[in-house]
């Protein structure tokens, strides 16, 4: 029986490291580009800045209100990117977050295998019973598998509060249990 045997020993520690470096890698990546381009858009806010001065001076050749007009558009422009730079920043502190949750939940999983492993028969049809609620077999062979215990129950529901909030809620026929 495939479920009675424990979870091959696989370095999952370091699939997961190593693909959240990738990630963090990544995002790191976006964020220099980030910075650059705002430092970039700084630069020639700073410049439009100067030339405002010789404008309120009477020395530029330029129409204030071309200058006031670039200048606003450069405002909006910096503020947007600086908008960019902030969400990255966050987004890399909670990839560092979201890789440490992922290896305790690795880690309660191997330790439910094994309490799984070690069980006599009885109790792990038991856990068995206590996690499937019904088992449908359609044509073709198609599976279909309720359980009873949601991703909130096994502590997961922080990976999925962000797919929940893109997709409409179901409406659920039932109540969850307690555990």
């Amino acid at each position: 029986m495939i479920l009675s045997t424990r979870p091959k020993e696989t370095p999952c520690e370091e699939l997961i490291t190593a693909q959240f470096e990738e990630r963090i890698a990544a995002i790191k990546l976006n964020l220099e580009q980030a910075k650059t381009a705002l430092n970039s858009e700084l630069q020639v806010q700073s410049m439009l800045e100067s030339e405002l001065l010789k404008v309120i001076q009477g020395t530029s050749a330029l129409k204030p209100e071309m200058l006031n007009k670039k200048y606003e558009e450069t405002e909006h422009s910096v503020a947007q990117k600086r908008v960019i730079v902030e969400a990255l920043e966050q987004e890399l502190v909670n990839s560092k977050d979201t890789m440490t949750q992922l290896k305790r939940q690795h880690g309660d999983i191997m330790t439910w295998a094994d309490m799984y492993a070690e069980s006599p028969i009885d109790v792990k049809k038991m856990i068995v019973a206590q996690l499937i609620g019904a088992v449908r077999v359609s044509k073709d062979y198609k599976i279909e598998i309720d359980f009873k215990i949601s991703e909130k129950q096994l502590g997961l529901s922080n990976e999925y509060e962000a797919e929940s909030k893109k997709m409409p809620k179901p409406k659920k026929s039932r109540s969850e249990p307690e555990l």
